[in-house]
């Protein structure tokens, strides 16, 4: 069965990336990949979600990207 998955509102705060350019491709990249994910199980209401991703200094946008989605979806998957 898979659930419709929708997001309010997502915020991140990167650490040495700007609002700018770089900052609005790698907002694009997690709602893509957010998007591409088959979600199943129930359908719940998860309040909030706080990940922090340790990456390093040349971690590259889509890696980053990436990284943001899986802890996304770790997480949710556990508050199930």
């Amino acid at each position: 069965m898979t659930v419709d998955m929708r997001i309010d509102r997502l915020r991140l705060n990167v650490s040495g990336l700007s609002a700018g350019p770089d900052g609005e491709r790698l907002a694009t990249l997690v709602a893509q990949g957010l998007a591409a994910v088959d979600v199943s199980g129930e359908s719940r209401h998860i309040e909030r979600i706080e990940a922090r991703i340790a990456a390093g200094e040349h971690t590259v946008t889509e890696e980053l990207s990436r990284m943001i989605v899986a802890e996304i979806l770790r997480q949710s998957s556990r508050t199930a």
